[in-house]
Parts: C-alpha cells; structure tokens; sequence
C-alpha cells in the first residue's frame, strides 16, 4: 500500500496547482476597463474584454446595469463561470437577429437577467457548437429561445422564463437535460421544450400560460429517448401536456396538469410507443379540464408495461383515460380518483390543496410525502414536494344562476357546488334591489343547487342572493343578485326574468357534432334594449360566424350555431371561443366550445 502514496500526493498536488491557476475577472461600466480585469476599480466595460482576459476555470463577475452586447466566446474559452448581481440588477440584452450569449463548453451562467427583444429573436443563452454543455442557474429569460443546449448536457435550475418561444430548444440533441425548479409563464405561443434528449430530468417546475385562447405547446416531438422523469410539474392552459413518445423508460409522478386543450387531440399526458422496449409508469397525477386526462397509443406494439394509477381526474369531458389498441386488462390502473381537486385559488394558479380534498393522502400507499404520511395526489405530493399547510377555505360562491316562474313558484337554479367537504346553501330574499344578505332576509338552506320560493304575490319584484356553506361553517361569499317579477299565478309564461348581467349561462352538447345551443342573456344595465353581440371565434383569434349582433330586450335567448362560417361553410372541427358582448364591452368570460367530426 506505501508504494502508491507518492502517486497520490502528485494527483493532489496536480489537482490543487489546477485551482491555484484559477482567477477571477470583473466587467462593470463603473470601473476603469484596465487589463487583466482583475478587480471592480479596472472592470472591463465590455464582456467579452474579460473573457479573453481569463483562462478557463475562471470566474467572470458582471457588476449591475444595462449589458447590451453580443457575447462570444471562444472555443478555449471553457469552464468559465459568469455571475452577475442578480437578476433585477445585471441585464444582458440585445435588439439584433443574433444569439444574445454564445458559449464555450461547461459554461456557467447565474444571476444574469438576459433579454432578447428584436423582431426576429433568436436565442439568449447558446452553447456555441453541437458538442458542449452549459449551465444556466437562477437567471431570467425574455424574449425568442431562452437556452439552447446540445452535446453532453444542458441543465437549467432556478430560472424564470417569461414569453419566450423555447425555455430548451436542444433538437440537435443533448444527451442529459435536466430542467429543474423553473417557472415559466407566458402569454405567446410557445413551445416549452424543441429537444431531443437521451435523459430528460423535468421535475419541481411550474409552466404557466396566461391566455384564454391557448395555442402553446408543451413538447415539440421530444423523439426517442432511454429515459424521462417527469415529476412535480405544475402545467396550466398548454395545448397538450407533456409527451411521453418512444421512451424506453418514462416515469411520470406527482403532477399537475389542468386544461390541456388542442385542435383534434386533447390530453393531459400522452404516451404513445414508437421506441422498442418501452415501460412507462404514471402515478399520483391530476389531469383536470382537459379532453382527456391520459391518452395511451399502442401504435407499434413496443410498449411492455404500462401503469396508471393512483391519479386524480376531473372534468374531463372525453373521459380520464383513452386507450388505442391496449385491453384494459393489460394496464395497472388501481387507486384511480374522479374527484372535484379543490385547489386553493385556480384563477391565479394555485394548484395546492384545500383541507378535505379527496387527494391528500390518496396517492401510492409505497409512496410518501416529504412528512412521511402517504403520499398526496398532485404536483406537491410525494418525496419531491413540499410539506404545507391545507387551507381550511370557504366554498366556491354559487354562480350562474337562473329563474323561471311556473304554477307553484319561482324556482331558483345555479351551478352546483361540488367541494368533498360541501354542507348546504343559504338564500336570501327581498323586493329591493342591492339589498343586504342577512339573517332577517334568509328564506331557506337547501341541500341542493334548487329552490323553489312559493311565498310570492304576482306583480312584486323579488330579488334573490345565495352563499355556500362547508361542514366547518365555512361560508362562501355572496353570489350576483338575480330579479325576477312574476305576473301572475296560472298558466306557463308568466315570469319575466330580470338579468343583472349578460352572460353565456350555457352551451350544450359540448362537445357537439352537428349544432350547438348557447344560452345567454341581456342585462338591464345601460341604454334599453341593449345592443347585443355573440361571435365565433377560432383559436387564432378570427372571427368565424355572427351569432348575434342586434338589440335585444332584456331576458335570456337561445341561439343554434350549426358549425358553419359566415359563408356557409363548414368549419373544421377543433376548440373554438364563443364571446358575449353589450354594448360593445365584454361581459362575461369566453367559453369553449369543441366541434367534433
């Protein structure tokens, strides 16, 4: 054994004079742009002066203003590190047609805000040839490609992407691309990742797009792969979630994926085999308010185990699992949920969980969270997650609701509430308008979205205002008032509903083959009769068909769209927006509807 210690102590040696060479070089428009660079009083005031003034294993610190140059390393220029001063402080950016930072292998870039904003934007951070690897960590990208990656490994941690084209584009190939602890929100068209990977590592990150009319894509083909992990991701509003295609092993746990919505395919996850020996595994998802929630293709008869289970769907009007050549038989589908999610706050893209959801404690019982309890259903549940406090909330506000008169009464309808800890709804009653809920105008608390109110003398206005209540005595906020006076008692036209507000209250079937019925109303609110308009829209936002453009008396319509343009041409099937406006003004949120062919 003594005879290898002098061998040793020179690998040491080595090893330590190689860090002994390192150094460190500074760029900053407050210092005097002296040559080496070596401190903040004789910073560079050009980036690319102190990379040619380091050697590789050096260090670049970049000092806070506004950076616009193009950045270019060269080939030798390898295993630099640049940090800058954080992300609202050191701002790298560029208006022109060109890769903003282009860099040599093992590339480390932190704390730099990059931002490319010219007409034809291109890439922020590149690696400069098909063989090289870069970092990116806790940075900020704006602006075309955030990261372009290729070779042996593009990794990307604790960074912001906002409106980018790609936060990876790497579709020349990286052998391991790991993605993680990112948020990425945008309000374009995006493709999340252009990548072709031998190993994708996607976990802990939250992608977010902001548009009611969404077009994005969340993988551009990822092509075939040895293995995906994809776990505790948070996906909003993408056409498509993510692709599981041709990878020999995909393991996809702990995610959350809500209205994925695309023109003929719609999913939450897609897995299709185009690869030999592929094994896929899907536990303790949600897939909420998507087409589908998983659409499993046996396309080239590769797949050799396929499980999903223990996941949480809801609302998935073309059902939680489709299946192409497979038997039900052939798939592990125990502990599966269809279950109302009850996140905490969805309008703003709050996915955590409210106490008494159906998926606490419901995923893999092998599984468990990062408190050591069964693991959680969802995108914060499992060993990657987060332990958290469940919010006690009130229930959802009763909305959308409707009245008619008939021989027994006014009846009172809304939209049905449908949280696991759902107790009752309280209505409240008087014949002024704007009038104050309390316990001297509560008329009932029914069980169910229906009331039927008999005490009523024709010719009175009524007006009506409800609130939901939980088994804890949570109790929701009010709902939008609804008047209704009915005329008389006997026969079957006799009420006239006064709408508070215009609105789509309903679309049915949806999806639809033939023709579609939209319900809405006009308000009493402005000059009477209001001017009315409802239109069809694409996904592109054009308008297809005219509805409705007309003065309408206060009251609720019907109108049949029967899946023609305005020319009388058949429109293709796909997603398409149906919007209400009066007066010009839009007065309710757009609704989706989906022709099917």
């Amino acid at each position: 054994m003594p005879r290898f210690r002098p061998f040793f102590i020179v690998i040491i040696l080595a090893f330590s004079a190689t860090l002994a060479r390192a150094d460190y070089h500074y760029a900053s428009h407050t210092g005097s742009n002296t040559y080496p660079y070596t401190s903040w009083e004789t910073a560079a005031e050009i980036i690319d002066s102190a990379v040619y003034a380091s050697s590789p294993h050096d260090t670049i610190y970049i000092g806070a203003g506004d950076y616009n140059q193009l950045v270019r390393m060269r080939t030798q220029d390898s295993c630099m590190t640049f940090i800058g001063a954080g992300i609202d402080s050191t701002h790298c950016w560029t208006s022109e047609p060109h890769i903003l930072w282009m860099a040599a292998n093992r590339t480390v870039a932190q704390d730099i805000f990059f931002q490319h904003s010219g007409t034809y934007a291109v890439v922020c951070f590149s690696s400069q040839t098909f063989s090289e690897s870069i970092i990116a960590k806790g940075c900020k990208f704006t602006g075309g490609t955030g990261v372009a990656g290729a070779g042996d490994s593009t990794k990307v941690e604790d960074c912001i992407f906002i409106n980018c084209d790609n936060a990876v584009d790497a579709s020349f190939g990286v052998r391991k691309l790991v993605f993680r602890n990112n948020y990425f929100k945008t309000t374009i068209n995006p493709t999340v990742f252009s990548t072709y990977f031998s190993k994708g590592i996607i976990e802990n990150n939250i992608f977010v797009f902001d548009h009611y009319q969404p077009l994005g894509e969340f993988f551009a083909d990822p092509g075939p792969a040895d293995t995906l992990i994809f776990c505790n991701n948070y996906v909003d509003n993408f056409t498509t979630g993510p692709d599981i295609v041709g990878t020999r092993l995909g393991l996809v746990f702990n995610n959350t994926v809500r209205r994925a919505v695309r023109w003929y395919d719609y999913y939450a996850y897609n897995i299709r085999d185009d690869h030999d020996s592929v094994n896929v595994t899907l536990k303790n998802n949600i897939a909420s308010e998507c087409g589908y929630g998983v659409s499993a293709v046996h396309f080239n008869n590769y797949i050799h185990h396929l499980s999903i289970a223990y996941s949480g769907f809801y609302d998935n009007p073309y059902g939680d699992i489709s299946l192409y050549n497979w038997a039900w038989e052939d798939i592990d589908t125990i502990g599966n949920i269809d279950a109302f999610p009850m996140y905490a706050n969805p309008d703003s893209f709050d996915v955590h969980l409210q106490a008494y959801s159906p998926f606490i404690d419901a995923g893999d019982p092998d599984i468990l969270d990062v408190d050591g309890t069964r693991s959680d259903i969802g995108c914060y549940g499992g060993p990657g997650g987060c332990s958290y406090t469940y919010l006690d909330l009130a229930p959802k506000a009763p909305d959308s609701l409707r009245a008619f008169v008939d021989t027994l009464g006014i009846n009172i309808t809304w939209r049905n509430n449908y949280e696991a800890d759902f107790n009752r709804y309280q209505v409240f009653r008087d014949t002024f308008p704007g009038f104050s809920p309390s316990v001297f105008n509560q008329i009932a608390e029914p069980e169910t979205s229906l009331y039927l109110d008999t005490n009523i003398n024709p010719g009175t206005s009524y007006f009506y205002r409800l609130t939901s209540v939980d088994n804890q005595n949570n109790v929701s906020g009010y709902s939008s008032e609804i008047a209704v006076r009915p005329v008389s008692i006997g026969g079957f036209d006799v009420g006239d509903n006064l709408p508070r507000y215009s609105v789509i209250e309903s679309a049915y079937p949806n999806p639809f083959n033939q023709d579609i019925t939209i319900v809405y109303s006009a308000s009493n609110l402005g000059p009477q009769p209001p001017e009315i308009k409802l239109y069809i829209y694409d996904i592109q936002g054009r308008v297809v068909r005219t509805l409705v453009n007309e003065h309408k008396p206060v009251g609720t319509y019907r109108v049949v769209w029967d899946g023609c343009d305005d020319q009388g041409a058949r429109v293709a099937s796909g997603s398409y927006i149906a919007h209400l406006s009066q007066w010009g003004m839009s007065s309710d949120i757009p609704i989706k509807i989906t022709l099917v062919k």
